[in-house]
């Protein structure tokens, strides 16, 4: 059912970005050119640290974001307790990406960015050499999950 509800509220809400590139676009970058497609992934993970962010320093938006970070355990299965509230307080964030990111590439960078995320949710990858230095990585992701003092409020990143 959560599913259902979160698929419902996403295809709503993002109606409302389909209508502000359509309506308000300030410019609109050729669907077809590599740096519309560059400027959409970088512009989700600038979005996604924001919400991220947000969900850990707003209580409303805690209070949705908390069911992720109540696992016992730190494995693949934490990655995919989400909360279907969390969906209200993040489209917001997204929302000026509208004025010149075409819908298509938002919706598959928002995935793109989301299916990234699940892997960083995992003890068995211990590091992926030069890369730590570029991306954010299950070693860097553990840190954001760790509950003790120095652990908390670090790591929000998406990708990068």
């Amino acid at each position: 059912i959560m599913t259902i509800v979160e698929a419902l509220l996403s295809g709503l809400l993002f109606s409302s970005y389909i209508y502000i590139h359509a309506a308000f676009c300030i410019s609109a970058l050729p669907w077809d050119y590599t740096a519309t497609w560059v400027c959409a992934a970088l512009g989700i993970d600038f979005c996604y640290y924001w919400v991220h962010r947000a969900a850990h320093e707003i209580n409303l938006l805690w209070a949705a974001h908390q069911v992720h970070h109540s696992s016992e355990d730190y494995n693949l299965t934490t990655a995919l307790r989400q909360s279907a509230f969390q969906t209200f307080g993040s489209w917001p964030f997204y929302l000026p990406m509208a004025f010149f990111i075409p819908p298509t590439h938002a919706i598959v960078h928002k995935q793109l960015n989301l299916l990234y995320q699940f892997w960083i949710h995992t003890e068995v990858v211990r590091s992926i050499g030069p890369l730590e230095y570029v991306l954010n990585t299950a070693s860097h992701h553990r840190v954001h999950h760790g509950a003790n003092r120095y652990c908390l409020d670090k790591n929000y990143a998406g990708v990068l």
